[in-house]
């Protein structure tokens, strides 16, 4: 059953988990890249790993085993708000733990449709070069982040999370603001910390699109689940002028 809140603090740490539900480590630890590593979940400290283990097992009971991707984006949300304002890290954690059929369906929306064409059986390829979806000819070679530089992006991450939080007069304003910040900066600071050839793929298979493309998409496909719908406006002879300002 999909839920969607009906509480304004509910949805904006909805779509916060929905924004991060996929970390930008994930091309490289889901191909094995790390040999069993995960970086968000080592940073834990010990009360920290132990709500990790109640939500992962909770969630575990009712949508299913979660994959290596999603333990550290869980691993990674607890990480961000640890040390905020109680009633923020509740709101958060409450989300997380009662709403992941929720989240993976928006993931599942967002995903591109070439995805179809690959069977379910094949293994996830280790990213190599990222694609220019117009003119495959050119691409770009990736190279994997380390897991220091992980490490500092996390701290890097959780600054932003921390300032943005600050001088919130609820509980709703401080999701918002965290949510706005980190669709802001979140990628601008990964390429920052890690570099600009860690460009990681959000599916390696057919990377032509990074995870945050990916991420972007999911938490506006969240907005087409219950109440709410696309709505398309089309203005008639637009095309016409944009082809006209093409030419200039």
């Amino acid at each position: 059953m999909l839920l969607i809140p009906r509480d304004e603090k509910l949805w904006w740490a909805l779509k916060i988990v929905t924004l991060l539900h996929d970390v930008p480590w994930k091309p490289w630890l889901i191909s094995g890249e790390y040999r069993g590593r995960r970086p968000a979940q080592e940073i834990l400290n010990p009360e920290a790993r132990k709500i990790f283990k109640d939500i992962v097992n909770s969630i575990g009971s009712s949508f299913g085993d979660l994959e290596a991707n999603d333990e550290e984006a869980i691993a990674f949300i607890l990480y961000l708000f640890d040390g905020l304002e109680q009633s923020v890290r509740d709101t958060m954690y409450s989300v997380v733990k009662g709403y992941w059929s929720t989240i993976h369906e928006a993931d599942v929306r967002a995903s591109s449709a070439d995805r179809l064409l690959i069977p379910k059986s094949q293994r996830p390829l280790r990213p190599k070069k990222f694609v220019n979806i117009f003119r495959p000819e050119l691409t770009v070679d990736i190279h994997k982040p380390s897991e220091e530089v992980i490490a500092r992006y996390l701290n890097e991450v959780k600054k932003i999370v921390e300032k943005a939080s600050q001088r919130a007069n609820s509980v709703e304003e401080a999701l918002k603001k965290i949510y706005f910040a980190l669709f802001a900066l979140m990628e601008t600071t990964w390429y920052k910390v890690a570099g600009s050839n860690a460009i990681p793929p959000a599916d390696t298979r057919m990377p032509h699109h990074t995870v945050f493309h990916h991420l972007y998409a999911s938490t506006a496909m969240l907005n087409t689940i219950g109440c709410w719908a696309i709505v398309e406006i089309d203005t008639p002879g637009i095309q016409v002028f944009v082809r006209q300002g093409r030419k200039t």
